[in-house]
């Protein structure tokens, strides 16, 4: 018989920022940090939540044990509102990933029973004025922001192929943004009903993994997840994460990254090594799994073993200026974007891709006059890839379309100001590794004067 399970769902419940400082406490070791929450409201399963107004902030004082960093937190200035006792696994001093427990207050109970977790990032800092109301005045002090994510359970029902999906959501502090997994997990036998909880967060301390597998680089941004369940387990589970490739061009959108190279790994003993557990690629619906026996964190990362290794440049775009006349509308202008293959030995050279997306301009900037998506050209049947001899240079063009509708201006020096970005992407039969990522893009900024304004 299927068994039924559902969908586990998150939330970001707030952000903050923070100082701290990790020196002595009590003639041990220890550490403390003053928090304050972003003014920002969240929606966290129904419930309305705005730590700024409702907590302001928490002050955390604790030690540093075998497992890591134990610390008792309570909301600061208005008490009572959302405390909790937090572990921060070892790892890099930059690095405050961790769990809550015992979470109390008046907000932690109008949320319900939840997994919470703290995702935040920190650097030194030159200040070393004392913290307000830390016992610990002497050490290393840090600046940091963050967030604090929560996660719901789903109910795992007994019988075969039991399927659960989760959207797990995080605010994740490397690009400050809240990121979305899409994962399907399927327990192959549930012999006794229970919850599954999915917690993800952006990265893992004390994670250990071989040298070719890597979480970050080439415009991609790894995601750690965790699956748990206290279900009555037997037989093989299947976890898959699903990723974006929207343009099915093979290549991990928003990224340099071949999605042939992407590995699921699972963390296996403590501290977690990640070891490649992957079971099946779905290339045509961007789905990739692994078959496991237990359960722990996971991660996509992308294998770099057997990868090529090429350099591909996008060479710098002056800057757009176009001025659309009273008696002209819309104005069409070329640019003229160059991409260098920087493989000076390469002699066959390889193919490469050129992309161009709206930052800020209006999205009419990059469709034509039937409202078609406007792609890089190279010419004569390439379209927006094309074969790029070592050392040398190739150059495609771009139609941008000027509206006047879309931009208002004040007078004749005061120009509207948008951005773009194009990105060379190196293609080839196997694994493409960047050898310098920093040159792969570059920004396309456009000015305009509409004259139908003035």
């Amino acid at each position: 018989m299927l068994g039924l399970a559902g969908s586990a769902a998150a939330a970001t419940v707030g952000t903050m920022t923070w100082r701290a400082v990790a020196g002595t406490l009590g003639g041990g070791s220890g550490a403390c940090a003053l928090a304050t929450y972003d003014d920002a409201t969240y929606d966290v399963f129904g419930t309305s939540v705005n730590l700024h107004t409702d907590a302001g902030g928490w002050l955390c004082e604790g030690s540093f044990l075998s497992d890591g960093l134990h610390g008792a937190c309570q909301s600061s200035p208005s008490s009572g509102m959302f405390d909790y006792d937090v572990l921060i696994p070892p790892g890099g001093p930059d690095t405050f990933v961790g769990t809550l427990s015992n979470v109390t207050g008046s907000v932690a109970t109008a949320i319900g029973n939840v997994t919470y977790t703290i995702d935040g990032q920190q650097t030194s800092s030159s200040d070393t004025s004392p913290i307000p109301g830390c016992s610990v005045t002497n050490g290393v002090f840090f600046d940091g922001h963050g967030s604090i994510n929560a996660f719901q359970a789903t109910a795992t029902s007994t019988g075969s192929d039991v399927a659960v999906t989760a959207m797990p959501t995080f605010t994740d502090p490397i690009t400050n943004m809240e990121q979305t997994l899409t994962l399907d997990i399927t327990f192959s036998q549930v012999t006794g009903a229970g919850n599954t909880v999915v917690t993800a967060v952006s990265n893992l301390n004390g994670a250990v993994m071989s040298s070719n597998f890597v979480t970050a680089g080439s415009g991609y941004q790894a995601t750690f997840f965790d699956v748990s369940t206290d279900a009555a387990l037997t037989g093989p589970i299947t976890i898959c994460q699903h990723y974006a490739d929207t343009d099915n061009d093979g290549v991990v959108d928003g990224t340099m990254v071949n999605e042939a190279s992407l590995v699921l790994l699972h963390g296996e003993g403590n501290p977690p090594q990640f070891v490649d557990r992957t079971s099946s690629r779905d290339l045509v619906n961007n789905i990739i799994c692994a078959d496991v026996s237990s359960l722990s964190p996971f991660v996509v990362a992308v294998n770099t073993a057997g990868a090529s290794m090429h350099d591909s440049v996008v060479l710098p775009v002056a800057p757009v200026k176009v001025t659309i006349p009273a008696s002209k509308d819309p104005v069409v202008k070329k640019i003229r974007v160059a991409v260098t293959n920087a493989d000076l030995s390469e002699r066959g050279g390889h193919q490469i891709r050129l992309t161009i997306v709206n930052n800020s301009c209006p999205q009419s900037v990059l469709r034509d006059d039937q409202n078609h998506l406007v792609t890089p050209d190279f010419g004569t049947g390439n379209g927006d890839t094309i074969l790029v001899g070592g050392g040398k240079t190739k150059t495609a063009a771009v139609s941008l379309r000027i509206v006047a509708g879309d931009f208002s201006s004040l007078n004749a020096k005061s120009p509207i100001r948008c951005s773009m970005t194009v990105t060379a992407t190196s293609i080839d039969v196997s694994n493409v590794t960047e050898i310098n990522a920093s040159n792969n893009t570059a920004t396309v900024v456009l000015d305009v004067v509409d004259k139908h304004d003035f």
